[in-house]
């Protein structure tokens, strides 16, 4: 017989499937669809902002390319200006005329160092063939006084037996030349190949340099640093090769005048570039360094046996 309890539980479980209430077991699965409902429409609101984003970015790059090629257009336009300016023109017409009066002093230079060298060579062999030659073949001076004994290296030789040999074969040549003058010699010879050298790299740097600027669309920037380069290989060379450009620079300087008198009127000054090359002329930051001080040296060929 069912009791009262039962009886009243029957009677709501009734009443709560004709009213449709959802069963015990029913009711997580509902709570799990709304939930997910909720979840999908964030994720699509999440994927809408992002897309948004990627569009503005793009657009952004796009502004910001459309911006750097008519800044690119503009330097490109400045330019042109600036080459077709006859302050460019006298500019490159005279530090090109510069250049070759400095490769014209400079191989006039080389060709005295170069007969000075041969000079110095044909007095140090003859020096050479004058010396002692002590029996392992190698030529040994005494110096002035006679007390002191130096080979061609000039490594000083103590040994008694080789000197008392260097002093027999002194006795039979009395007029051997001295330790002292064979030094003389041989610094001068060293010295004037030294100049060979040097000069015959500064022909190189000047070449470059010419070929730079005989190529011409230079920059103010790279007008201004040509003109130090030379001034600074100028500096470099002798006393007398920097007297001879001096006055084979004066001498050119009217041909350098007139080398773009038919520069048209309205090219007289690029606007900006123009005022950009007197700004990095008129700083004069540091000269550049010698041809032997810039970075790695260039190949040669060797000083010639004299």
């Amino acid at each position: 017989m069912e009791t009262p309890h039962g009886k009243l539980l029957t009677f709501f479980l009734m009443l709560r499937k004709r009213s449709g209430w959802p069963m015990a077991g029913q009711i997580s699965p509902l709570l799990s669809a709304k939930d997910h409902a909720s979840f999908d429409s964030a994720a699509r609101k999440q994927e809408r902002r992002e897309c948004e984003v990627r569009d503005q970015k793009r657009e952004l790059d796009r502004i910001e390319d459309r911006q750097k090629q008519e800044e690119r257009e503009d330097d490109d336009l400045m330019f042109l200006l600036w080459l077709a300016s006859a302050e460019y023109r006298r500019a490159l017409a005279s530090l090109a005329s510069d250049i070759d009066a400095a490769v014209q002093a400079t191989r006039i230079a080389h060709d005295q160092a170069t007969a000075e060298a041969e000079v110095a060579h044909e007095s140090l062999e003859e020096i050479r063939r004058n010396a002692l030659v002590i029996g392992d073949g190698r030529r040994v001076y005494f110096t002035r006084d006679g007390h002191r004994l130096y080979t061609e290296g000039s490594g000083e030789i103590t040994d008694q037996l080789l000197m008392e040999e260097a002093h027999r074969l002194r006795l039979a040549a009395p007029h051997a030349v001295s330790y002292e003058t064979y030094a003389v010699a041989e610094h001068q010879f060293t010295g004037a190949v030294s100049r060979v050298q040097h000069l015959a790299e500064t022909l190189h740097h000047l070449d470059e340099l010419g070929g730079r600027v005989k190529l011409g669309r230079l920059t103010p920037e790279e007008l201004a640093t040509a003109r130090r380069e030379l001034a600074a290989v100028v500096e470099s060379l002798p006393d007398d090769a920097r007297q001879e450009y001096d006055r084979l620079r004066e001498s050119r300087k009217p041909a350098a005048h007139l080398a773009y008198r038919d520069a048209r009127a309205e090219f007289q000054s690029a606007p900006g570039l123009g005022a950009k090359f007197a700004e990095v002329t008129s700083n004069r930051p540091e000269a550049a360094p010698a041809p032997d001080e810039a970075g790695e040296p260039p190949t040669y060929k060797s000083a010639p046996d004299f």
